[in-house]
């Protein structure tokens, strides 16, 4: 495995928009696939998850710790990548917000599932997986 920089980790986020978040509930640590979009707010881009107002991770504390982990994996050729963003989430409750959020969502809304959580990473960090790649510039 080769580490990935953090602008090629952002890329890789950016591209996909199915991955896992792991949280911390009364029974111990839990892993739940979600749907995910990253979306500028201010000067910085954070990941924003949709869930349904009942689920765990709507039922997630305020500004909780949480990492999400999203992969692309090629087994055909043994290649791929994973990263992982880790920090602090929060249910976004300002209407502004969620109007700057859903304008550049690009699935647009999901029935059922109209809390948005977000999860501004303070730490991010990827891996390249299989042969060495070479990396020039």
């Amino acid at each position: 495995m080769q580490p990935l920089s953090e602008a090629e980790c952002r890329a890789m986020l950016r591209q996909a928009h199915f991955g896992r978040v792991a949280i911390s509930t009364p029974k111990g640590p839990h892993v739940t696939p979600v749907r995910y979009a990253v979306v500028e707010i201010g000067d910085r881009p954070v990941i924003v998850m949709r869930t349904t107002p009942y689920s765990l991770l709507a039922g997630q504390p305020q500004r909780g710790s949480m990492t999400l982990e999203v992969d692309n994996v090629d087994e055909e050729h043994d290649t791929g990548w994973t990263v992982s963003a880790r920090g602090r989430c929060e249910t976004v409750r300002n209407e502004k917000e969620r109007e700057l959020i859903e304008s550049q969502w690009p699935a647009g809304a999901e029935a059922g599932r109209n809390v948005l959580v977000k999860l501004a990473w303070s730490e991010l960090s990827g891996r390249w997986l299989g042969p060495l790649r070479v990396v020039t510039g």
